[in-house]
């Protein structure tokens, strides 16, 4: 029996998308982030942006500021052509589409203008 929807978010699940993270927290703080790699697995583990700079022994206020600065950098048409598709996603894909109906692509994103131009731009509007 097909399942009639699949629903996958698009950041982390479709999109390898911590160079484009990465980078807005260093357009955030004015310089290169000292422990990239603290803040994704943190990003990844679930943590908001702020959350993620205070277990990581950043000041709450500077924090909330750099938090904020990083909401406005992190959907920037620039640095979303950081974002490439993860591994074997297209061929996961296809194979997906055989047991449902359709595929819905979900996101938390503010612009979802930049969300389907980017799928478009990544050729998964075409599956």
């Amino acid at each position: 029996m097909k399942l009639r929807t699949l629903a996958l978010d698009l950041d982390g699940t479709l999109l390898d998308c911590r160079p484009r993270q990465v980078q807005a927290l260093d357009a955030a703080l004015g310089h290169r982030y000292d422990n990239p790699t603290g803040f994704w697995e943190a990003k990844r583990g679930g943590a908001t942006t702020r959350e993620a700079l205070i277990a990581l022994g950043m000041a709450e206020g500077q924090a909330d500021n750099v938090a904020e600065r990083w909401r406005l950098a992190v959907e920037d048409d620039e640095l979303l052509l950081a974002d490439t598709l993860l591994e074997d996603v297209k061929r996961t894909l296809a194979v997906a589409l055989l047991q449902i109906d359709r595929l819905v692509v979900i996101t938390a994103r503010r612009r979802g203008d930049a969300a389907k131009a980017q799928c478009e731009q990544l050729g998964l509007m075409a599956l």
